[in-house]
Parts: C-alpha cells; structure tokens; sequence
C-alpha cells in the first residue's frame, strides 16, 4: 500500500494528460502538411525520375518518339519533335548509304578481273606460274588493264617499281594515283598476292619484276633469286619459276636489261621464248640503243615495250627535273618509270593532274606493249 501510495504521489495524471495532447497535435499538424503538399511533392517525384514516351503501333517493335532526362526546370531545352527528328535521321542515314553505294560501284568499275583465270595457269613446285590457254586466251589479255589506246592524242604511260616493297607507300601508291598507273611489284615483298589483289582491285594492272644480272654486277646485286650470266640453264629456270610463282594476276614482267645478257646470249634466249610461249608481254626498264628481247618479242608477235624515261625525283621545282619533266610532257606518247618515295607519289599524283588538265591521257603500259607487236 505504501508502494502503490508512493507511485501515485509522483504520478500525475494532469501532466501525462497534456503531454498526450502536445503529441497529438504535432502528428495532426505533420499529417495535414503532407496531406495539403501531396501534389507538390508527387510532382517533385516525378521530377526526378527519367520519362521515355513510347507509341505502340501493334505492327511489330515499339517506335521510341522522345527520350528525356529531367534534371529540373532550368535544365530543360526544349527537344526536337519527333518527326524532325526522324527526318533527319532517315536523311543522314540514306546519305551515308548512298555514299557508301557510291564507292562500292566506284571501286567495283575500277576493279580488274580476279586472278587467277582458270586455264591460265598451272600447277608447279613453286606454285601457281601463268600459262597461254591459246593465241588469244593469255594471261596478257586477261590481266591487262582494258584500254583502247589512240595514238592520234597525246599520252604517257606511267609505272611506278617497287611495288609491295614498303607497306606504307604501297598503300599510299594505291590510294593516291590514278588507276591507269601501272604498278611492278617486287618478288621480294612479304605479301606480293595481297598487294596483287589490291592493286587490281582498286583498277591498277601489275608487272612483275624479275632481277637481272647487269653490267654494274656486283655492285647492284639482283638478290637471292636474281637471274645470273655465268650459272646454268636449269639453275636460271628454278629461279624464274620461283619469281613467277610468287603471285598471280600479273600482265607481264619487267627487268632492267643490257648487253650483259649477251654473254650468255642464247640461255635467255630460251628463257624469253618460254616468257613469250606463256603470254607474258615484256617491259624494258633501261632504254638500251639495242634491246634483247625486242626481236624476239617481234618474231613471236608478243607484246613488248621500254621505258623511255626514268624519274627518281619528282620535283618540278628543281630546275633539272622541271627541265626533264618539260620534254616529257612536250614528246607524247612516252613511258615513265618512277621510282616511289614519300615525297615521289604526292609530287606525282600532281604531276599527273596536270598533264591531263592538258589533255594529256595517262595510260596502262599494257596498252603501249600491245600496240608494238601483240
């Protein structure tokens, strides 16, 4: 009892009643806030959180109109609608389409058959070297660039060597010079069948180079797989089926020749009927007062030509070479051989714009070899 008496002296039920009363009256007032300020904060929410508008048409996938992040008032910028939007997109995308048709027709009437032709070929230890089907059906024909030449207009035929030797100007050579450049690819090139194919592929017909003995040997060596003077027939052959093997799809070969070959005068006799026999057309690099092969590309009626200039400079400024440069252009109806160098291929791709500004027409070299003896 003096327990129970002690409790309710310091238990007073007036103060636990006001108590009770403020504590309600801070949750009503809590309660009515939220309750008046619901909308607000509903709209806040959703301020917040990103919207995406979606039109269902019922034919297939959803078509998104209008995608929005919203990060508050004053961060808004009002959004393109919808159908502008799509325009624009439908204009940039059939733009980039059609560009993207428009270099794949371009490179496609640029591009030159694909090598090899069945019947042109055959198989050896050495790979796949080019044969004559017939008089007609030669590796010649089919490889060449097609080019009907007329002599009545003034022309130069332009070869640039070296091709396949450097990755990087080879790739350059491509992008950058006209197709009706005539390429001679190196055997001695880590990939010749992948610069064969692009250069063809992108219009250039190719030559190929066969290293050759001359009378500065041996100083100027012509490689591992170089044709010798003092060596035998069969020693020779194995080499030229090695350089001939080494890819597909080219027109012809092109060495540097010179009175050299007459030590061993009948041995590249045989190798030239053989060329010959297998519709290969011949291209002299060196302008000689007499040519070797040129009898007999004649008796055999097989196409053949020289080169009648060399440029291992680009450079019109040089008082020389703009010299040079100048009878070139003046002879018509010439054949340049250039040597490539990161300086030659932009200086010749300049060159070349001029001269047929001038109405001088670049041609294949193919088309000059045909028009002698083929």
């Amino acid at each position: 009892m003096e327990l129970m008496h002690s409790i309710q002296e310091r238990f007073s039920f007036k103060s636990f009643a006001r108590g009770m009363f403020v504590v309600l009256a801070i949750y009503g007032a809590s309660f009515g806030y939220a309750f008046l300020q619901g909308d607000v904060t509903r709209e806040y929410l959703q301020s917040r959180l990103a919207s995406q508008s979606v039109l269902i048409d019922g034919l297939g996938e959803p078509a998104f109109i209008e995608t929005q992040d919203h990060l508050g008032a004053k961060d808004l910028v009002e959004a393109p609608s919808s159908t502008h939007g799509s325009k624009q997109n439908n204009t940039e995308n059939s733009h980039e389409e059609n560009t993207r048709l428009e270099n794949i027709v371009d490179k496609s009437a640029k591009a030159l058959s694909e090598a090899p032709v069945e019947g042109l070929f055959e198989d050896s230890a050495f790979g796949r070297l080019p044969i004559a089907k017939n008089a007609i059906e030669t590796p010649f024909a089919a490889y060449r660039k097609p080019f009907v030449l007329n002599q009545g207009r003034p022309f130069i035929a332009v070869a640039v060597e070296q091709f396949g030797l450097s990755n990087a100007l080879s790739e350059e050579m491509i992008a950058a010079l006209p197709s009706s450049v005539s390429f001679i690819l190196t055997p001695y090139s880590q990939s010749p069948e992948k610069w064969t194919r692009e250069a063809r592929t992108d219009g250039h017909e190719v030559w190929l180079h066969l290293p050759m003995e001359n009378k500065n040997f041996p100083l100027e060596d012509p490689g591992a797989k170089g044709l010798l003077t003092r060596v035998s027939l069969q020693y020779n052959q194995d080499r030229i089926q090695w350089l001939m093997g080494r890819t597909t799809g080219y027109a012809g070969v092109a060495a540097y020749t010179d009175d050299t070959l007459d030590n061993a005068g009948q041995m590249f006799k045989n190798m030239a009927h053989d060329l010959f026999k297998r519709g290969l057309g011949f291209l002299e690099l060196n302008r000689e007062e007499t040519s070797f092969f040129e009898p007999i590309a004649e008796e055999m009626h097989a196409p053949h030509t020289e080169v009648q200039s060399y440029i291992d400079v680009v450079d019109p400024q040089r008082p020389a070479i703009k010299k040079a440069l100048e009878q070139i252009d003046a002879q018509g109806g010439t054949l340049v051989v250039v040597r490539p160098s990161p300086r030659n291929i932009p200086a010749l791709k300049r060159w070349l714009e001029s001269l047929q500004k001038r109405g001088i027409e670049i041609v294949p070299v193919s088309a000059v070899a045909a028009a002698n003896n083929y």
